[in-house]
Formats: C-alpha cells, structure tokens, sequence
C-alpha cells in the first residue's frame, strides 16, 4: 500500500515514529504532489485540491512511503483515527495511493494562511532536523516540481 505524506505523517513528522514508520518498508525521494495546496492549520499542515488543478503552479511537498501489505489495514485504522476520517480529512486515492485531504468544512473553520512553498517544513524546522535524522540524509526539499519517480 502507498500513501503520499506531507505533514505530521512524514519522516520526522509528530506521527512518524509511532503510528508509521515502523510499517513501512519504502520512502520516496522528496517530491511535490500537483494540482494540492497547503495550508497552515493549527499546529499541522491542511491540504486541499487546488481550484486550478494539476495547472497550479505549486503543489503539496512530502514523501511517497510504502506500507508493507501485511500492516496496511492496521495501518489505514490508525492513521484514518489520527486524520479524523472521514469528518476532519478524507481519504483519497491519487494515481494508485492514499492522501488525506482537509474536507470542506475543515477547510473553512481550520485552514489559515496558504503555505506557498507547499512544504510543511518551511513552518515546522524541528520537524526538518528530525526527517533528516530519521532517513541519515540531509533534507533538501522536493527533487522536481512533478510527482517524480514511482517508488514501485
């Protein structure tokens, strides 16, 4: 099972540790995910679908992980409590992977500033400094402004 992760999920993310990335046997390289934006919540990140579609000029920034099969039920149980699914965020499926995505009513009472860069790190840095310490590389943000290479 594949997930896109920008937030609170990603390497690093106040989620990771915990309820993730003990059940995942594969991250992408760092990528942006058109045709999203990002807002600025309280205290994580609110992504939703851009009025102009994959034609956006920015995206959402996070990682493409892999859940091994035998976890992904357990898994999707955890992270659908975490993400307040299907009320708070909905889950989606995007090109063959799940993507939590704010819901219309979360986006109205929640969502504050747009995050123009789509990168949740550009407000949390200790989550940044723990991404990199989770992967043993340095964090250098997305590789390309497509959805870049399929893990697979």
């Amino acid at each position: 099972m594949r997930l896109f992760v920008y937030g609170t999920l990603r390497p690093g993310g106040r989620y990771w540790s915990e309820s993730l990335g003990p059940f995942v046997a594969a991250v992408s390289p760092t990528l942006v995910l058109p045709g999203f934006e990002l807002f600025r919540g309280p205290g994580y990140p609110v992504a939703a679908a851009s009025p102009l579609g994959a034609d956006a000029a920015s995206g959402v920034v996070g990682e493409i992980v892999t859940v091994e099969a035998k976890w992904a039920g357990v898994v999707l149980a955890s992270l659908d409590r975490i993400e307040g699914h299907p009320t708070l965020f909905r889950r989606i499926d995007v090109d063959g992977m799940w993507f939590y995505t704010a819901t219309d009513t979360t986006l109205l009472d929640l969502a504050g500033t747009p995050i123009s860069s789509g990168d949740w790190f550009d407000i949390d840095d200790a989550a940044q400094r723990a991404w990199s310490a989770e992967l043993g590389r340095t964090y250098v943000g997305p590789q390309s402004l497509a959805t870049g290479p399929d893990p697979r």
